[in-house]
């Protein structure tokens, strides 16, 4: 077996394994669906390599060279298509399938010419090379990048070059063969196998490195979340308020609102309805309110930089508009609302509560209505009386 072959077939070991890892990953976590793609397109790679082993045995020469030449541009697309995916980029499959029919034309001529031929070559690397100038494209033109991303923007910078780089060399070296058979017994094939290694490696490596910390930042926000409503659970709710607290000054106003749906029916609620009712609140509050399940049927919302009057205006509208949407939700019978405002140096449980006293107080004025918190000397003088 000469140097080239063996390299070969550590590509396609190399590959077999990344496409294994990335299947893992979308094994377990369903919603990573870039790592599901990665795995494909590894596993096409891999598949071409075997293209290659056709034609070093003389097997179908014509179609396994356009198998290989297609085989390998298809993986890199689809990984490129991954990555962006990964990125949140929304740049539709459009460009990859005008690049492919492209490629597939130009293939289709090339092959027909003599592989010798220093022009044939250059046209033969010209749709990898320009497969990973997109991704370098794409990787500078994503806004959340990670520095593992920005290692592999110059990845993919390295491989356009070693594209066009690659008849350069085989002029360099001994070439790319008389024949297409003759190609994995040439020193240029040893050195591009060596070359492709190292960056498939390298770019899958990362690529499977940040695969792997997305699906770990999936797993943790999805514990900080109420499987029935999808909202912030109580644990979520109170880290996200916790982190706000942390990082503003002590003087800085926050409002905290405690809702509670009075209920005829048994626990647990329904599904249905408890969804209804998340949807509704989360659509009354807006993007800019930390919003959470607290309870079987109490909700809180978080109001950065809201003093108690403003907390008041917003709780009246929650109240009004909830109420209303009552009648469409069977067992619901009204709505009860307490609210307070942070002072200086409170903690999250000072302003809970203050929030859950309010709330008691308007349950006990008969329910569906707001209740403010009293002032917290006010509410500790209360808890020792009590």
């Amino acid at each position: 077996m000469n140097g080239a072959l063996f390299v070969l077939g550590i590509n396609i070991v190399v590959a077999g394994l990344m496409a294994a890892s990335f299947y893992s990953i979308a094994y377990f976590d369903r919603f990573n669906r870039s790592a599901h793609i990665l795995a494909i397109g590894f596993m096409v790679g891999a598949l071409t390599q075997v293209f290659e082993l056709l034609v070093a045995g003389n097997i179908a020469v014509q179609i396994s060279r356009l198998g290989v030449a297609l085989g390998f541009l298809s993986a890199q697309l689809i990984i490129i298509y991954a990555i962006a995916m990964r990125l949140g980029l929304r740049q539709g499959r459009l460009p990859f399938v005008v690049l492919m029919t492209v490629s597939t034309a130009l293939y289709l001529f090339v092959l027909e010419m003599p592989g010798t031929s220093l022009v044939a070559q250059f046209l033969y690397q010209l749709p990898y090379a320009t497969a990973s100038l997109y991704a370098v494209y794409l990787l500078l033109k994503a806004h959340d990048k990670l520095p593992a991303d920005w290692l592999l923007t110059g990845l993919f910078l390295l491989a356009f070059i070693q594209f066009l780089a690659k008849p350069f060399i085989a002029l360099w070296t001994d070439g790319v063969g008389g024949q297409p058979t003759d190609y994995m017994s040439t020193f240029y094939a040893l050195i591009s196998q060596s070359m492709g290694t190292i960056l498939v490696l390298s770019i899958g490596l990362l690529s499977l490195l940040l695969a792997a910390k997305q699906s770990a930042t999936t797993l943790v926000q999805n514990s900080e979340r109420d499987i029935n409503t999808g909202l912030l659970n109580q644990r979520g709710f109170e880290l996200n308020v916790e982190r706000w607290l942390d990082q503003m000054p002590t003087e800085r106003r926050a409002g905290l609102t405690a809702i509670q749906f009075d209920c005829d029916l048994p626990i647990p609620f329904p599904d249905n309805s408890l969804q209804a009712l998340a949807a509704e609140l989360t659509r009354l509050a807006g993007e800019d309110l930390i919003v959470g399940r607290t309870a079987p049927l109490v909700f809180s919302i978080f109001e950065p930089d809201a003093n108690l009057f403003a907390a008041r205006r917003r709780a009246e509208h929650l109240r009004k508009a909830l109420s209303n949407r009552l009648n469409d939700i069977p067992g619901l019978n009204g709505v009860s609302i307490g609210i307070t405002e942070r002072e200086p140096a409170d903690s999250l449980m000072d302003m809970t509560i203050r929030s859950q006293w309010a709330l008691a107080e308007a349950r006990r004025a008969g329910g569906n209505c707001v209740r403010l918190a009293a002032r917290s000397e006010f509410s500790q003088t209360m808890q020792h009386l009590e």
